[in-house]
């Protein structure tokens, strides 16, 4: 996504996966039942800490869920999925204006970074929209 900034990935040391754990786990309340329901590892294996070859799947996630959740704003996140909607899924600023009933003008200004230009409220609908759409078609494109 070109919108967020380039996220700052830390050592890939042990000490620096067992931050980024208690991070996620400690102060975002994630259990290790919702890492392990999210990344398809066992939960019991998490909690041993005994990855395996899944260990790049669950650094990732960890990175995203702590740093990446810390660095990047909410109207960049909105605006990175706005980015996937139109490159991957080919869904134009019109169709995402229509859904969310706002003007295409906001959408354009969302993808600039015109935050300030477009009310709370579009901005909230255009979230919405695009989180909700998002979903529908990431789930259709996983079958």
């Amino acid at each position: 996504m070109d919108s967020i900034k380039k996220i700052v990935i830390p050592n890939n040391d042990e000490d620096e996966f067992g931050r980024l754990f208690e991070i996620v786990t400690k102060k975002y309340h994630i259990s290790t039942q919702s890492l392990s329901l999210i990344t398809g590892i066992d939960e019991e294996l998490i909690n041993k800490q005994e990855y395996g070859h899944d260990l790049a799947t669950l650094k990732q996630l960890l990175v995203m869920l702590s740093t990446g959740m810390e660095q990047v704003g909410e109207d960049e996140r909105v605006r990175g999925i706005i980015e996937v909607l139109n490159q991957v899924f080919n869904i134009t600023n019109q169709t995402i204006a229509l859904y969310s009933r706002v003007d295409e003008n906001d959408v354009e200004q969302m993808l600039n970074g015109n935050y300030g230009q477009i009310s709370f409220e579009n901005r909230y609908r255009i979230a919405t929209t695009s989180i909700f759409l998002h979903y529908l078609f990431k789930r259709t494109s996983l079958r």
